[in-house]
């Protein structure tokens, strides 16, 4: 048997909505207006801060020195780090309209670079 208090609810039906409170139920939430984060995101990073004390003159020389013996011997990779040291990273470019055909492509690169392409990609092949 089913008690008939169970069935009818002691709380009074309230379907007005109700306002919001600003910053949320307990008040210090998010408030309209004000940054997350005013400081923002840290310039550098800790290990940056740590590697930079570090950094002797002879410390960076030897460096550079083991990235140009590595780029010469066919390290693409150290070939692209001292590229990217010297003329800065290249701007990713998008192609818009017809690339138009093999051979435009091909009338585009000079003697010099399709040579030094085919130098490279057979120092690649030798090293892997």
């Amino acid at each position: 048997m089913v008690r008939l208090a169970a069935l009818v609810s002691t709380k009074p039906q309230d379907d007005a909505p109700k306002p919001k409170m600003v910053g949320g139920v307990t008040g210090k939430g998010f408030m309209p207006g004000v940054s997350g984060n005013p400081s923002g995101r840290t310039k550098r990073r800790h290990i940056t801060d740590a590697l930079l004390q570090g950094a002797t003159p002879e410390r960076l020389q030897a460096l550079q020195d083991t990235m140009w013996r590595a780029a010469a011997k066919g390290d693409l990779q150290a070939a692209m780090w001292i590229a990217d040291r010297i003329e800065g990273k290249a701007v990713a470019r998008q192609e818009t309209g017809d690339p138009g055909s093999f051979e435009d492509l091909l009338s585009r690169v000079s003697v010099e670079d399709a040579k030094a392409i085919t130098e490279l990609a057979d120092r690649a092949r030798k090293a892997s």
